[in-house]
């Protein structure tokens, strides 16, 4: 007669290692895959990635709307990831690009906020013609800030100068009305001796959007801003 197989005793002789040593791997892998992940991207934007890396092997199921969506980024000059984005003060991307490349201190946020910028397509906006002078940009800042505004020019011995506007959408108010002409620009504060004061602090801000009503079509009135625009170099060379 023959010796039955003794195969599942030697298995359960084996070592460990060698018994898994497929399973054990495989886990080594995955293992050394998610930490590469996360030190490269970060390990909070990994649940972002995956969700992508699955989009990409699912495929969109949104595949019908996608040519809508891609025409209406078209037309806005901005990637999908802008547009979603809300309107963001000018950033100085010529003095951060050094500064990554000097090896300077980089504080939390401004590579992104860098990469987002990067994405804006500025050359589809129109700059206005209709715009405040450097007079009637302060007079609209103290009429909006008061005192606290004036204080602060006082104290720095300080002017408002204006840069390049850029029309923005017209919006319609029940409190104000109808807008005639809405802008979006730079401000900087400069004193006696022209140095550049930038925004100096709060509330003095480095952009606004500068909007004249239907029913008062002489006079700009400040407010916040509704769209990103580009830095204004030559405003703050």
């Amino acid at each position: 007669m023959e010796k039955l197989s003794n195969k599942p005793d030697q298995m359960k002789n084996e070592p460990f290692f060698k018994r898994y040593k497929k399973t054990v791997i495989s886990f080594s892998v995955i293992i050394a895959l998610f930490l590469g992940l996360g030190y490269y991207v970060g390990f909070q934007h990994i649940p972002h990635h995956v969700k992508e890396l699955w989009q990409m092997i699912a495929g969109n199921t949104n595949q019908e709307e996608q040519p809508a969506m891609d025409a209406s980024i078209a037309t806005e000059g901005i990637t999908t990831e802008v547009a979603s984005r809300a309107p963001e003060f000018p950033m100085d991307t010529l003095m951060w690009v050094n500064a990554i490349k000097n090896g300077d201190y980089i504080p939390d946020g401004v590579k992104e906020e860098l990469a987002a910028i990067r994405k804006t397509d500025f050359s589809k906006m129109s700059v206005a013609t209709d715009k405040p002078d450097d007079f009637e940009i302060k007079q609209a800042i103290v009429q909006r800030f008061g005192e606290e505004a004036i204080n602060l020019l006082k104290q720095n011995d300080a002017t408002l100068k204006g840069g390049k506007a850029y029309n923005a959408p017209l919006q319609n108010s029940q409190k104000n009305g109808q807008e005639i002409a809405r802008v979006t620009m730079m401000v900087t504060a400069f004193n006696s001796k022209n140095d550049n004061l930038m925004n100096i602090q709060e509330p003095l801000l480095p952009v606004y959007d500068f909007v004249k009503f239907e029913s008062d079509p002489n006079t700009w009135y400040v407010t916040d801003i509704s769209q990103t625009i580009p830095y204004d170099y030559k405003l703050n060379k």
